[in-house]
């Protein structure tokens, strides 16, 4: 996928994988899974506007060998969502990780990922984020603060 105006690939309420894909030059999101199950696997994601991939609505998602480079925000968590990450390269990203609540109907998300790779990362985790593997991190309050253009991200358009 080249050029998207705005998300790369949307995948809402499905199920699949991704897989020996190139995304590059998207407006917004190069992935947006939102109320869906899959996997990404040796998937290369490049200059993205807003975020590499985006997890939220109670998705499910393992991330496989995935390079992220050049974009806003290499990972987006939230609402609910599990993410699974084994493999991940992330290059010149504005931010490499945030993990949050968004729309409080959804509980907080939950993130599986070794220590050694989410030392490599830079990340805005919120407290209330679940972490599978234990790993002791510095959280961030309210990280919709920073997100949507404030600081990190792009704002939405409605």
């Amino acid at each position: 996928v080249t050029n998207a105006k705005y998300d790369g690939i949307d995948v809402d309420f499905s199920k699949g994988i991704i897989q020996n894909s190139v995304i590059k030059d998207c407006g917004n999101d190069g992935i947006d899974f939102g109320g869906s199950m899959g996997n990404i696997v040796n998937t290369k994601i490049l200059h993205c506007g807003d975020k590499g991939i985006s997890v939220g609505e109670k998705s499910q998602l393992g991330i496989l060998q995935v390079a992220i480079q050049d974009s806003e925000i290499a990972l987006g968590l939230k609402d609910e969502s599990q993410l699974r990450i084994s493999g991940i390269e992330v290059k010149n990203n504005h931010l490499d990780l945030a993990a949050y609540g968004k729309k409080g109907m959804f509980e907080a998300p939950q993130l599986a990922i070794t220590s050694d790779e989410l030392s490599k990362l830079s990340y805005l985790i919120e407290p209330s984020v679940v972490l599978v593997n234990k790993n002791s991190i510095h959280s961030t309050v309210d990280i919709k603060n920073y997100m949507y253009g404030k600081k990190f991200g792009k704002a939405s358009v409605k």
